[in-house]
């Protein structure tokens, strides 16, 4: 009870807060032909594999620009350039062991850790294994300069496991050599260190960076390390030939796991972590290298671009059970991708045309241990998993009269997964499974207006079983042959509208999948998760974006997301979920970001969050409540010649709202809760100094 006055009375503060800051925008909207007016720039996309311009694109995006100049960031997590997104709901911020949980449009809630159902692209190259796995820890944010979103089933564009595409660029060019520092500690332990060279001649760029992180974390067991370091080089042969080498490499040598509690346990000691993973030390160690190298050609009518990658991951997991609770997984994932781009400009007809292809090859080495309090103890698996996949797509953008915006996407995968196991001499459980898929997107945009642009998409995506979900079989080694793919056909209505210093979009969806991968725990295994698949689910959203910008003093973003996400038909063990929400995602979400720049080259930024409640089971028997966020952040810079030197920090969670963090989808025996802290701080010091 004390805990739900809490929440109670911290809600009430936020409203208030929620409804002064609407009526400013209010205020602000009413008066604008009394203010500066500017022109929103149109802002250029490069996720649709062919680079077209946001306004006059027919599909939903979302764009996030120069979060590298976003000082006032922790940039901690990908988080916190996402959470005011609209149709984007994630989870599980704080605990580094599970990873940050990505949901587009509902794809990827069911990720227990890492990321699924989206697709992962950093600097044009897949984050996203083959056979689906996404993970963040190798991302260093404070290289990352724009985040581009494609919000619902795209799989026309990128293959297996694009529910939505997440594109991250880095920056390769170099302007002046420079030297940066950026330090940041906060509540709980947190320290983070981020050092940058950059050097650049008449032809080539090279960036340097070094990133080091540690955090105590707020509950008990949930300690963090990572060192990641990067370097980015750019050599130009010619005018029009252009070559990039980029590599990393993450050493994260602890990250523990606290779990899931029960709500009893919450109310006793909010940061209290499950007794089990304590006494199996529940966690995870990981050493990551990631390397790629890119060759491009751009003239007035054609480009080429080929890039070569190369993933290598050695990943030492212990879960909080004894039978197979220590894994051993060692992964290489490597491949090949080229593009041939064509475009053609007539009085009546702009044309661009794409052709390429995609090799992609993942091998798992995975061993299982009985966890003998927290030591690897006798060997229960050993097994070898792969998953290839070769596919060519075609993608046309063309716009007809000036007015008819024709974006046209297809593409065939061929996949081909397969499982050795090396283990049991008297069983062998050895298989194969191949997966074929064709899938499409079609959009069309009306371009005829300045300001307005309605649109229409119809497009597929198609997301395969991941091999960690293949081999969590409940009945041994191999994998489950049971599990099929989810896949999906997206059918939507969309309009933007573009004036001075405002702009507004808007975009209604249905979606309807098969086969959608739902995962659940058993009781002889508690804190293991294993998978099945639902007959039928159908996704009914609406989405609203707005911005109000005046001059460079202030912008004022909000969104509001609906969505209707449900089971319908879904049957197990004699009960029908027909008709429930699916697990894992508020029905309403609301965002509102306001930046505001003062004198002397200071700056505030205040983010306020409503999510609204959302069900722990596929039964949606456990309501989790709805809660209220506020954060406000600010960056005070000072400019000395050609050195720079700045304070900043921020508060999150200001009205000290009672929280999950996460919550565990269908765990075992209550234990759904991972709760958040109340109100924390970080501050941190910058400086960059940069040639004459």
């Amino acid at each position: 009870m004390e805990l739900y006055r809490i929440m109670r009375s911290g809600k009430r503060n936020a409203r208030c807060i929620t409804l002064s800051v609407l009526l400013l925008f209010g205020i602000s909207l009413d008066g604008q032909e009394k203010l500066d007016t500017i022109a929103l720039e149109n802002i250029q996309i490069q996720a649709t594999q062919i680079p077209t311009i946001l306004e006059f694109t027919p599909l939903s995006l979302s764009v996030v620009k120069e979060i590298d100049q976003k000082q006032f960031f922790a940039k901690n997590s990908i988080q916190e350039f996402l959470q005011t997104q609209s149709g984007v709901f994630n989870l599980n911020e704080l605990n580094h062991a599970q990873d940050l949980r990505i949901s587009i449009r509902g794809f990827g809630a069911r990720a227990s850790f890492g990321i699924r159902g989206i697709k992962l692209i950093v600097d044009g190259v897949p984050e996203t294994t083959p056979d689906g796995q996404g993970q963040i820890d190798n991302l260093e944010l404070d290289n990352i300069n724009t985040i581009e979103i494609i919000k619902g089933p795209s799989s026309g564009l990128y293959g297996n496991a694009s529910g939505g595409v997440i594109q991250l660029s880095s920056n390769f060019d170099v302007d002046k050599n420079f030297i940066q520092s950026r330090t940041l500690i906060g509540q709980y332990g947190m320290f983070k260190q981020n050092i940058q060279i950059g050097i650049r001649d008449q032809k080539s760029s090279l960036i340097l960076s070094g990133n080091l992180f540690s955090t105590d974390g707020y509950r008990m067991h949930a300690r963090s390390r990572s060192d990641l370091f990067s370097l980015r080089y750019q050599y130009r042969l010619s005018p029009v030939f252009k070559i990039r080498f980029s590599a990393n490499y993450l050493n994260s040598p602890y990250a523990e796991d606290p779990g899931g509690i029960n709500l009893d346990s919450v109310q006793e000691d909010r940061r209290s972590a499950r007794t089990n993973n304590v006494n199996f030390n529940a966690g995870e160690a990981i050493q990551h290298f990631k390397s790629f190298a890119s060759l491009s050609y751009v003239s007035d009518s054609k480009k080429f671009e080929s890039k070569v990658y190369y993933h290598k991951r050695a990943f030492d997991g212990r879960l909080p059970f004894a039978n197979g609770g220590v894994i051993d997984l060692n992964r290489d994932f490597f491949g090949n991708s080229s593009h041939l781009s064509f475009y053609n400009d007539q009085e009546k007809m702009h044309n661009k045309l794409l052709l390429g292809y995609d090799l992609q090859f993942q091998s798992d080495k995975r061993l299982r241990f009985v966890n003998q309090d927290g030591e690897a103890g006798e060997k229960t698996l050993e097994q070898t998993e792969s998953f290839n996949n070769y596919a060519i797509f075609l993608v046309d953008h063309f716009k007809l009269d000036n007015e008819l915006d024709v974006h046209f996407d297809l593409r065939y995968d061929f996949n081909q997964l397969s499982v050795a196991d090396d283990f049991l001499e008297d069983r062998d459980d050895s298989g194969n499974i191949d997966y074929q898929a064709i899938n499409y997107g079609l959009g069309l945009g009306l371009s005829k207006w300045k300001d307005y642009y309605p649109f229409v998409r119809l497009s597929s995506s198609f997301e395969t079983p991941t091999l960690s979900e293949l081999s969590a079989n409940p009945m041994g080694g191999g994998f489950n042959q049971d599990l099929d793919p989810i896949r999906s056909t997206n059918y939507e209505l969309g309009f933007r509208w573009t004036r001075e210093q405002f702009s507004f979009s808007s975009s209604l969806f249905y979606i309807n999948s098969s086969n959608e991968i739902v995962a659940f725990e058993l009781e002889d295994f508690p804190g293991r998760d294993f998978f099945r698949n639902a007959g039928r689910t159908q996704r009914i959203g609406f989405e609203l974006d707005t911005q109000f910008q005046k001059g460079d003093n202030y912008v004022i973003q909000a969104n509001y997301s609906f969505s209707q996400f449900q089971f319908a038909e879904f049957i197990v063990n004699g009960l029908d979920f027909n008709g429930n929400q699916l697990p894992g995602l508020p029905m309403h979400q609301f965002n509102l970001n306001i930046s505001y720049t003062l004198p002397f080259q200071t700056k505030l930024n205040l983010i306020h969050q409503l999510n609204g409640q959302l069900f722990a089971d596929d039964s949606n028997s456990v309501l989790i409540d709805s809660y209220q966020r506020t954060d406000l952040r600010f960056d005070k810079s000072l400019m000395v010649q050609n050195r720079r030197f700045g304070i900043f920090g921020g508060i999150n969670n200001l009205f000290n709202q009672a929280y999950f963090d996460n919550v565990r989808i269908n765990a075992f025996g209550g234990r759904y809760y991972e709760p958040a802290p109340g109100i924390n701080y970080y501050l941190g010091l910058y400086f960059k100094i940069q040639r004459p």
